[in-house]
């Protein structure tokens, strides 16, 4: 009989990359079975004919399909095809566009960069190490998929330091040494992400970095964000940024995200006590029919709050050396803290 608890029971998301292209660059496809080993790779030739069906028959089965092309008509042309089909067997479609200066894009692709080839693993690797790599504060599918899907063209940064204020000035090196310092405010969603050591990240590092970037930000972003460990990271700390949904922001997705969005992962004291009843409270909104019997409305951005507050309190109690047992929440996870069981967690780090 096999016993349920020596089984490592592991979400798999399939990823694969399509390199449109008539050599198969082999450096790489080497690159990659070294640093994301899952990966698939896979080489659609220009010069061919391809059909439909030869095509889904590559794609079949990818949770996210990155597709690398360079900027001329010919290559575009395919990419383009590809993504169709990509998105037609309900693949998230990622365009990582080379050479890209004497074109516009207009494509099937759920998002698209333009960037050089040395960005193209960066970009892959941080989606790759989010969704397949356990972390602090951990980011699934549906995260992802939220910021990138239908987001247009996306701007990637990335930021390291090391010592005081690692996060602060990871944050701030993202966003002022690249693209994103002229248009951030502009960018409806993004997807930020904290990589340090288990012996040097902390929920005040991250809280820290946070603050930062919804300082630089635009008010009624959505902003989500994870946080993963790489011990060969030693005393730094990195940080990397995707934005996307450029111009999307109106009136009315001011109204609505002004509603949504969650202000921190945390809030501390001096004293290190946590302070989290205020920002737990204000990112839960009750329907004014509901007022009078205090029933509850589940938060759209409700179950990442309840994640960190899970964390947070784990983390306490590993702090203090006293036994942790997570509450359930009643609604799954999208309360934002504010139902009876994770209200009875809130009220214990309080």
């Amino acid at each position: 009989m096999v016993d349920l608890d020596d089984l490592n029971f592991e979400i798999y998301i399939k990823i694969k990359i399509v390199n449109v292209s008539e050599n198969e660059d082999s450096e790489l496809k080497e690159t990659f079975s070294k640093e994301c080993e899952r990966i698939e790779f896979i080489t659609i030739n220009p010069t061919l004919q391809h059909s439909d069906n030869e095509i889904d028959n590559m794609l079949r089965a990818a949770d996210i399909t990155f597709i690398v092309t360079k900027g001329d008509e010919e290559h575009f042309q395919l990419a383009n095809k590809v993504a169709e089909r990509a998105v037609s067997l309900g693949s998230l479609c990622v365009g990582l566009i080379l050479d890209n200066e004497s074109w516009d894009v207009e494509n099937y692709f759920d998002v698209f960069f333009k960037i050089s080839k040395e960005n193209i693993l960066p970009i892959v690797k941080l989606i790759y190490v989010m969704l397949t790599e356990p972390g602090l504060i951990g980011l699934d599918y549906a995260d992802v998929k939220t910021v990138l899907q239908d987001g247009g063209e996306a701007v990637f940064a990335f930021g390291e330091d090391v010592g005081e204020n690692a996060s602060v000035n990871a944050v701030k090196a993202a966003i002022n040494n690249s693209p994103l310092k002229t248009i951030f405010k502009d960018s409806k969603r993004i997807l930020l992400n904290f990589m340090g050591s288990s012996d040097n990240i902390s929920m005040f590092e991250i809280n820290e970095g946070f603050q930062v970037l919804l300082e630089l930000a635009h008010p009624n972003a959505n902003i989500l964000f994870g946080a993963n460990l790489d011990d060969s990271m030693g005393e730094n700390i990195s940080v990397t940024i995707i934005a996307t949904g450029f111009g999307e922001l109106n009136n009315e997705d001011s109204e609505n995200n002004a509603d949504n969005k969650i202000s921190s992962p945390m809030s501390l004291d001096i004293d290190m006590s946590l302070d989290i009843e205020g920002w737990l409270r204000k990112d839960n909104k009750k329907n004014k029919e509901q007022e009078q019997d205090d029933d509850l409305v589940p938060h759209p951005n409700g179950k990442k709050v309840c994640e960190t507050l899970s964390n947070m309190r784990k983390e306490l109690a590993k702090a203090n050396n006293i036994p942790f047992e997570s509450k359930d929440c009643d609604f799954n996870g999208l309360c934002a803290g504010t139902c009876a069981k994770c209200d009875s967690e809130a009220t214990y780090l309080r």
